[in-house]
């Protein structure tokens, strides 16, 4: 597999890829650069590429703010291989940062398709960050209804409206965060069981303190938003975590595109099923509950690995 690497040459302040969660225990949060970017919608006040930007190198995601670069990086001479998974990386030139790729290296393996569980772990984490996102939105109007119930300035008709449709948006967003939690966890073990020579690098945020996640996110060039602990577990995520049984085969349901962050709009938001990362752009509601209803068979096990 092939790296479709995306250099932004912009400020960082313009980073707009999307916040993942990478490890729920400790709440340690990076800026995912496995998936595709959000728009950025405000028009820029001041220039940071100075020099006029070629055509060929417009940013889609940055408009008249960002020169893009982009290339294909492959472990293999001819460049052949017949997947390629997107990777969007930012330099801040103007903050003296260089055009630097070589950290890519780290994941150059024998078995092509381990690069997947990488981009499906990180998006695991977005849709985690983005439901937590709107649960706690929903969670600040429902507080201050409740304010306004308390000094006497309730709209009795449109209150019990508003809160029986933000009582069920917040059990929704609910089950989206258990689901991604699980989710997350079942590609953190896939990244576990497949770290070492000729596979993975060591999973990012997997300390569970995260200021010793530093070391290895400098490494990988990934960068990191905050940490908050929410998880005061004696035991460490996601060790407790079952492998679900087509993952214990070695089956990785390739047919998903890792790049791709389809929740948020409002079309999606409401189509959004009881396993939004991995059947996020399936046509089947229960897929994702005849998955985890299957019973274990047998102890996990590395993917095989391809030596071709």
């Amino acid at each position: 597999m092939c790296f479709d690497l995306h250099i932004h040459h912009t400020a960082q302040e313009h980073d707009t890829r999307h916040l993942s969660i990478i490890n729920p225990a400790t709440g340690y949060t990076v800026y995912s650069p496995w998936q595709d970017p959000g728009i950025l919608t405000e028009l820029c006040t001041y220039p940071h590429i100075f020099e006029p930007i070629p055509p060929n190198q417009s940013c889609p995601f940055h408009p008249k703010c960002c020169r893009l670069e982009r290339q294909f990086v492959c472990r293999f001479s001819g460049g052949g291989c017949p997947m390629r998974v997107k990777y969007h990386h930012f330099v801040d030139e103007a903050n003296g940062e260089t055009k630097d790729i070589s950290f890519l290296s780290a994941y150059f393996g024998y078995n092509p398709s381990i690069l997947l569980i990488a981009g499906w772990f990180f998006k695991a984490g977005v849709e985690l960050a983005l439901a937590d996102k709107y649960r706690s939105q929903i969670w600040q109007r429902l507080t201050e209804m409740a304010r306004c119930h308390i000094d006497g300035q309730s709209q009795i008709t449109v209150d019990q409206m508003e809160k029986k449709n933000l009582d069920a948006r917040y059990a929704h967003f609910t089950r989206i965060i258990n689901c991604s939690r699980e989710v997350l966890g079942q590609f953190a073990i896939l990244w576990d069981l497949n770290t070492g020579p000729g596979v993975l690098p060591p999973r990012p945020g997997s300390s569970p303190e995260p200021l010793y996640n530093e070391p290895l996110s400098s490494r990988l060039r990934i960068r990191a938003n905050r940490w908050v602990k929410r998880d005061e577990s004696q035991f460490y995520w996601p060790q407790l975590i079952r492998l679900w049984p087509n993952f214990q085969a070695g089956f990785l349901p390739i047919g998903d595109d890792p790049s791709i962050v389809q929740f948020g709009s409002m079309q999606t938001t409401d189509q959004i099923n009881s396993n939004p990362v991995l059947y996020l752009n399936s046509q089947d509601p229960d897929a994702g509950s005849k998955l985890e209803e299957q019973t274990l068979a047998r102890p996990a096990t590395p993917l095989p690995s391809n030596p071709e």
